[in-house]
């Protein structure tokens, strides 16, 4: 009983990602955020409360999707993965920007039973939109010739491009991702 009563609380320090090729801006209300070479911007967040995703990992996919398209956005992908043994939650999302233009958004929920982790990054289009899907278009006219614009085997064409730079940000910059001791002793949602 006294053992949790004294233990050490988790803190935004207590998860750890190694980065590379970004400015660290420090802490702004609570978040950790870091600023890419291209003036993209991601952060870790600490939520202190039960993580609001489904209960079963196998909903994840449904759930996120209803919830983004209710905003006006897409579900571009969404990945189960484990980082350090926690079931996390990788998703891409593309919300409509005003007037053109698509804000791509990147984040990982590393969700534990009573609060959870998010490193999210934001990756918003600017100068002439819908490149990408212009030079595809032309490339596959037909329908069915290509499943979607946003796959990431166009990445490499269109490097510039938001969804491409969310992609490799993550992959590239963000080099590893630690869970303190502390989070370690900590039940997991999944």
């Amino acid at each position: 009983m006294f053992k949790k009563l004294f233990s050490k609380k988790p803190t935004i320090e207590d998860l750890q990602i190694n980065v590379e090729n970004c400015e660290y801006e420090g802490i702004h209300k609570g978040v950790k955020v870091w600023r890419t070479e291209l003036g993209d911007a991601f952060g870790v967040y600490f939520i202190k409360m039960v993580p609001d995703v489904p209960s079963e990992l196998s909903k994840a996919q449904g759930y996120y999707k209803k919830q983004i398209e209710e905003s006006g956005g897409k579900l571009v992908e969404l990945h189960i993965e484990k980082i350090e043994d926690i079931q996390s939650i990788r998703l891409i999302a593309k919300i409509p920007q005003a007037p053109s233009g698509m804000t791509y958004i990147h984040s990982i929920t590393i969700p534990f039973k009573n609060f959870s982790y998010v490193i999210k990054g934001q990756f918003e289009e600017y100068g002439a939109t819908g490149c990408r899907e212009a030079v595809l278009f032309d490339k596959y006219p037909a329908p069915g010739l290509i499943d979607s614009f946003d796959n990431e085997e166009y990445d490499n064409e269109f490097p510039e491009h938001p969804l491409s730079r969310a992609r490799a940000t993550f992959k590239k910059d963000i080099k590893a991702i630690s869970l303190s001791k502390i989070l370690k002793s900590y039940a997991s949602f999944y």
